[in-house]
């Protein structure tokens, strides 16, 4: 299979590129200190209110790494998806795919669906990403061939 990229793909390569992670986390680290200095300058400095702001931080670090995380890790899978696709589209007739990833406790219920059917054609791939955006999703579609999808549908 010969992978074909439009211009459009190459500019999205080439932006993607540019993208580095330390400027989300640059961004992600100036909101918490602007956020911390908001919340000093509200309050006194009394002792209980120290104890208050320190609860504060403590949350909004962890909730921003956590979003942060979530964020580039999905991110970075719907990219590695958006290339597939784009391979996919750059040939011609129809395009099968096999739904791969983990099956354990944290695999969601649409997830598990997707790992029992296994193969899709385009279409059934496409009505089962209706949904949109799954956040932290570990699966991906990938492209098989005609043959192993007819053998995995058998």
């Amino acid at each position: 299979m010969e992978i074909k990229l439009g211009a459009e793909s190459l500019e999205i390569l080439i932006a993607f590129q540019k993208f580095e992670k330390s400027e989300l986390f640059t961004i992600a680290y100036d909101a918490v200190e602007a956020l911390k200095k908001t919340l000093v300058t509200s309050w006194s400095v009394a002792e209980n209110n120290l104890h208050a702001l320190t609860k504060a931080e403590q949350l909004l670090n962890h909730r921003l790494g956590t979003y942060t995380d979530t964020f580039t890790k999905t991110y970075a899978t719907q990219w590695e998806q958006m290339l597939k696709d784009e391979t996919a589209r750059s040939t011609s007739g129809e395009s099968y795919w096999k739904y791969v990833g983990p099956d354990d406790e944290k695999t969601r219920p649409q997830c598990q669906d997707g790992l029992t059917i296994l193969y899709f054609t385009d279409d059934e791939k496409n009505d089962f990403n209706g949904e949109g955006i799954r956040w932290n999703c570990r699966h991906t579609f990938d492209l098989v061939s005609e043959k192993e999808y007819d053998a995995g549908v058998a």
